[in-house]
């Protein structure tokens, strides 16, 4: 596929989103905005605390997948226009309504933040039962190992709230 052709796949599904979410209320949009925003709760708490904490999915999020065929260049282009470095692997983007800028964010995602994703779309759940899930699906052998993972994986959700893909608040 060409650089052109690459590109003009891509802006058309941003476009697309932006059409389908346009129907969408400020109302609802903001009660969103101010769940991320109560999502603070996340960082703030202890590691006894974050296991508690209940994650949600933005209900509006959208995926897209970047084809095999997609030019390498036009993957250059998009780094770029994502803010993040070349090296990072950008196989697929989440796409979510917002209230301000473009009215979207694009955000790029790595391995274990789709897993988390799509295990959120499925339902709601505690940051404690994910990191379960998540630590099943990969093969960490040594306690050192799964201590640093975690520690990865606590600063990759929480760049997903920050984003507004993701929702955290206290049970209680």
């Amino acid at each position: 596929m060409s650089i052109e052709r690459s590109m003009a796949r891509y802006e058309d599904a941003v476009e697309e989103r932006r059409v389908r979410w346009e129907s969408l209320s400020n109302d609802e949009l903001a009660q969103w905005e101010h769940k991320v925003a109560e999502s603070i709760v996340f960082e703030q708490s202890g590691d006894k605390q974050r296991p508690a904490l209940m994650l949600e999915c933005n209900p509006w999020l959208e995926w897209y997948h970047f084809p095999g065929d997609f030019h390498p260049e036009a993957l250059r282009l998009l780094h770029g226009r994502l803010g993040i470095e070349e090296q990072y692997p950008l196989t697929d983007v989440a796409m979510v309504p917002c209230l301000y800028g473009d009215g979207m964010r694009e955000v790029p995602v790595v391995d274990v933040q789709m897993k988390s994703i799509r295990l959120l779309q499925e339902r709601p759940m505690t940051y404690g039962e994910l990191e379960e899930i998540l630590m099943r699906s990969f093969c960490l052998k040594s306690e050192e190992i799964r201590e640093n993972w975690r520690h990865i994986t606590e600063r990759q959700m929480a760049e997903l709230i920050h984003k507004g893909v993701l929702a955290a608040r206290d049970c209680n």
